[in-house]
């Protein structure tokens, strides 16, 4: 990673923190004047979930899809207040150094099928971006979309099982992940991906190696940046396994929400036995 450490925002201020899903992410102020949404290495799977994020995001964001950048930045414990909740003190303490945030967007709303903020088309490039990195976590419960008052960014692409599975082979295989997509906010039976794998061939391995330049290798010990880059653009390359993947897709039963919620819980519980609440 090229990047200087002078050159990546360090939290000066603890706002808050958000007891919402499993990472407990904090609301920080930066020395460079912003507000930001931190993800601590000391939560849940760590560095994995931040370095899955932050390059499916990246790629994302390659593929024309509009997301909220993932941005490294300096996080020093000694800036949570010693009356805060020990709960959050111990997770701090766990944390110091880099970690990812996103901006803060204080006017934004969670989306909903209700907003017209997409195209049809646009809804259908994401579900293909997500469909190719696997992303299994944008249903109608949980977007993972902000909408502001003219724009709409997609973030949080930690479980995308594709990314995933190049720092961590054990991730699930496509055939088990893939009726999870069927879940997706935007699936439908006729997407069709013409235009989105013409997408993927103007992306070049050139930028891809930027991407993976952008990330801090400390992060994925046992890789070079090359093989990095050759694993993320062989990843997205793959035009023949989306179109397969997608037609899988069109044969796959859907689930009743009572199958849907039954897995829900059962994933919700493994990931607490693996990581605890945090």
């Amino acid at each position: 990673m090229n990047t200087q450490k002078n050159s990546i925002p360090r939290a000066v201020r603890f706002v808050k923190e958000f007891r919402t899903g499993s990472s407990l992410p904090f609301l920080i102020e930066a020395d460079d004047g912003m507000s930001y949404v931190v993800k601590l290495h000391g939560a849940g799977e760590g560095k994995l979930s931040m370095i899955t994020g932050m390059a499916a995001s990246r790629i994302a964001g390659l593929l024309g899809i509009p997301v909220l950048p993932e941005l490294l930045i300096d996080f020093n414990p000694a800036i949570i207040p010693t009356e805060a909740d020990p709960e959050i003190i111990d997770l701090a303490a766990r944390s110091g150094g880099i970690n990812t945030a996103t901006r803060f967007l204080p006017d934004a709303k969670p989306f909903t099928e209700t907003m017209n903020v997409f195209s049809r088309e646009e809804k259908d490039m994401i579900f293909l971006t997500d469909l190719l990195l696997m992303n299994i976590d944008r249903t109608s419960k949980n977007p993972n979309i902000l909408c502001g008052s003219s724009s709409a960014f997609c973030y949080d692409y930690a479980l995308s099982m594709s990314v995933r599975s190049i720092f961590e082979p054990s991730a699930a295989s496509p055939e088990k992940l893939l009726p999870l997509l069927k879940r997706h906010i935007f699936w439908h039976e006729q997407i069709q991906p013409d235009q989105f794998l013409q997408r993927i061939t103007n992306i070049n391995a050139g930028r891809i190696a930027s991407l993976a330049e952008s990330l801090p290798n400390a992060w994925f010990p046992g890789f070079t940046l090359q093989e990095l880059t050759e694993k993320l653009f062989s990843l997205i390359s793959g035009s023949t396994a989306l179109s397969d993947k997608l037609d899988a897709l069109s044969r796959i039963p859907s689930e009743s929400d009572e199958e849907i919620r039954r897995k829900n819980l059962n994933a919700r519980q493994a990931f607490m036995d693996k990581f605890g609440k945090i």
